[in-house]
């Protein structure tokens, strides 16, 4: 079902033999859902199309393989996903004799759908453009699907902190992305592939990064490490009180009262809340 700028509401449906009024100049993204014990569609999926056009002029065709995705069984479907690639093959190589470049393929696939974009992209030895795996059973409430969707907001900015181990990164030591800082931190989701060329540059080509998310939409969250050093060894005991004020003149603070020296890792959601963990604290010496 193909979805474009000039249909947003209405799909047309497409196969390998009719493409429609795909534009095989422009990038094309394949929306794969994964097992639907119920058969019912995806609750996320009008918002997914709307968030792809909305951020970029492309196609957007949602591949539905529904009749073979709908069973209580899950060893059923999963054994329909390579036939399902194949018919995808064969819709992407009409699309290619028609003038469309690998590189301009995207594949977004959601549970057993990431396992069906992952078997295209070995069809094509790994020359597919982009592809984005959301493992479905691996978050709860479809939150990666959430989370993918919160990247096409404007004002959502998910940051990604490469880090080692999640330890060292709730202990600070991963608040820059390269020494010295070439390049901005990785962005969660659909702009995810700003940092492909400095993977490329990694061997292997991958790497391992942390991120903190809020408990609802939009989910963003925003970061600032704090480091508090006292010099009066004199003072056992005090306070200290930090406020932050947003570009809208909206104002939050938060009280520190404890008699230790610590590293906060201050987290301030969209609505101004501000949250401060204490991250590394050892005794003070006095």
């Amino acid at each position: 079902m193909l979805y474009t700028r000039r249909n947003l509401t209405c799909a047309q449906t497409v196969n390998s033999t009719a493409l429609g009024h795909l534009n095989v100049t422009k990038k094309t993204a394949f929306i794969v859902h994964g097992f639907r014990p119920t058969g019912s569609a995806p609750v996320w999926m009008g918002d997914l199309v709307e968030g792809l056009l909305s951020v970029e002029d492309m196609n957007v065709v949602i591949v539905d393989w529904n009749r073979g995705a709908t069973t209580v069984m899950y060893h059923y479907a999963s054994s329909r996903t390579r036939k399902v690639a194949t018919v995808l093959k064969e819709f992407i190589d009409r699309m290619l004799a028609e003038g469309a470049s690998l590189d301009d393929i995207y594949m977004i696939g959601v549970s057993l759908g990431a396992h069906i974009a992952g078997f295209v992209g070995a069809m094509y030895e790994g020359q597919l453009g982009r592809i984005t795996g959301l493992q479905y059973f691996k978050c709860d409430h479809q939150r990666s699907v959430y989370l993918y969707l919160a990247s096409l907001r404007e004002n959502c900015t998910v940051t990604a902190y490469p880090c080692d181990s999640y330890r060292d990164y709730r202990n600070g030591q991963c608040v820059s992305c390269g020494v010295p800082q070439k390049e901005s931190c990785p962005i969660l989701g659909y702009y995810a592939d700003d940092w492909k060329d400095y993977l490329l540059e990694n061997h292997p080509p991958m790497t391992k990064a942390f991120l903190d998310t809020a408990e609802k939409k939009p989910f963003c969250m925003h970061h600032y490490f704090v480091d508090i050093i006292t010099w009066n060894k004199s003072v056992r005991r005090g306070s200290i009180t930090i406020r932050l004020r947003d570009g809208a003149g909206s104002t939050t603070e938060s009280k520190i009262d404890q008699p230790q020296l610590c590293r906060y890792d201050l987290v301030l959601m969209e609505n101004v809340e501000t949250v401060f963990q204490p991250i590394s604290c050892p005794k003070l010496q006095m």
